[in-house]
């Protein structure tokens, strides 16, 4: 984070980090068939998309868009396909997530394990779900997130709180009431591909 409080440094290091591993994918690629290079797509590239998302991956728009623009470009080389091929059809044959959604996912996945108690502490300190003990609201039976100040700066808007509200707030009932976080991973990945 820089002096501003944006993360324009931390993309401009993904980004670095990403080109280095597509080129050396560009030089293998010739050479491995297709279940190696996603074997190699999820083993040297995914960790450095995904590596601190929640937090970072939530930014200034023009700069995550550099990193989704590195996402289409190994997309289309594992598929072989041309520069100019829309990704959207290219994401859903592989059953990739874009990196906005994989930054959602991940926010999300992490929300359902401080619901559950599977999370470090001081988790349960940043998020506060809805709770009364007078009356039974909907909110409550459904888990809802709940912010508990009014957002008055850009700088909170850009919290992990505030973030994940908006997340898992809008995930379906039946996703958030997930009886083990497997079943949570699969249906919220499934919904976010749209299958």
């Amino acid at each position: 984070m820089d002096n501003r409080l944006n993360w324009h440094a931390q993309v401009d290091y993904v980004c670095r980090r990403l080109k280095m591993k597509i080129a050396l994918f560009k030089n293998i690629s010739y050479f491995v068939s297709n279940d190696m290079k996603l074997l190699f797509y999820n083993a040297y590239i995914l960790p450095i998309f995904d590596y601190g998302c929640t937090i970072w991956g939530k930014g200034n728009t023009s700069y995550i868009k550099k990193v989704h623009t590195l996402q289409r470009r190994i997309c289309k080389l594992i598929l072989k396909k041309p520069t100019r091929t829309p990704s959207a059809g290219l994401f859903r044959e592989l059953h990739w997530l874009s990196f906005s959604d994989r930054c959602k996912y991940h926010a999300a996945v992490l929300v359902y394990k401080t619901l559950h108690n599977m999370a470090p502490e001081y988790m349960s300190e940043i998020l506060t779900f809805s709770s009364n003990d007078n009356y039974s609201l909907r909110s409550i039976s459904n888990n809802d997130l709940v912010l508990l100040r009014t957002p008055r700066t850009n700088i909170y808007k850009d919290t992990f709180s505030y973030y994940t509200v908006n997340i898992w707030n809008h995930i379906p009932i039946d996703i958030r009431n997930s009886s083990n976080l497997q079943m949570f991973k699969g249906k919220y990945k499934q919904y976010l591909l749209g299958i």
